[in-house]
């Protein structure tokens, strides 16, 4: 029975995702992929997501090809790449779907190079099934890649530019060279203000209990101050100390 109940649980994070752009606002970088989504796909240029940890890049991203695309499915899977003058194959972890390929480089460390090169050649030796002009990947914490494996990528944004896009995520600003930056454009993702979580973090409480009182308040007034403009992180603390279990 308390299995049963486990698998009904739905975390705060995932009950109160944002399913559209619209959902976000009208923020300058939410207005610019809106329009981006809407516009001649061929014309799209390679994107630099730049924001702080927990400033919604990732949901971005999903949002972003929801809105050009419509709604799809997602898989987490195991790809195996032969590398180099390796015998053995690597696996690499990523997110796919049959409009995106979705994946940190930095998990697999001082392999990051070799690791993104095979990867973008396996995924161009295969027609997309559905009728894309591009495939769009995903680079998560591309400010972490070596000098090694940006440089690597510096070329391929050329080359490959008629059968692919790149979205580069970026946690710190101005950390990838100089090449990578003058071949993209790039978009502000600023973080939530501590007003706009205070807000959100209130109505989803009163959603939840159906009143939010002073002991509330001053609990949430303490997750804003040391959430650090997290969103996610936010929503977990709240989650943790006020809400419990949602079924």
């Amino acid at each position: 029975m308390a299995d049963k109940e486990k698998e009904k649980r739905i975390m705060l994070a995932d009950k109160y995702r944002p399913q559209c752009l619209a959902e976000l606002g009208d923020s300058a970088h939410v207005t610019f992929l809106k329009a981006l989504a809407h516009a001649d796909p061929t014309m799209t240029p390679h994107l630099i997501l730049e924001g702080v940890r927990g400033s919604g890049k990732k949901l971005l991203v999903e949002l972003f090809l929801r809105e050009r695309y419509g709604c799809f499915a997602t898989n987490r899977a195991e790809v195996q790449l032969e590398l180099p003058n390796k015998t053995e194959k690597k696996s690499m972890s990523a997110l796919i779907s049959h409009y995106h390929y979705q994946f940190n480089p930095m998990v697999h460390g001082l392999y990051d190079r070799t690791l993104i090169q095979s990867f973008i050649t396996e995924i161009l030796q295969y027609r997309p099934i559905t009728k894309v002009p591009y495939r769009t990947i995903v680079v998560e914490d591309a400010d972490l890649m070596s000098r090694e494996a940006q440089e690597s990528l510096r070329r391929t944004l050329e080359t490959c530019l008629s059968n692919c896009r790149f979205i580069f995520l970026v946690n710190c600003e101005d950390t990838l060279i100089s090449p990578i930056y003058s071949r993209c454009v790039k978009v502000r993702v600023a973080a939530p203000t501590s007003d706009q979580i205070k807000t959100t973090l209130t109505r989803i409480l009163v959603n939840e209990k159906g009143v939010c009182t002073e002991a509330d308040m001053a609990a949430i007034e303490q997750i804003v101050t040391n959430c650090q403009r997290n969103y996610s992180r936010a929503l977990y603390w709240l989650e943790d100390h006020l809400v419990g279990p949602v079924v």
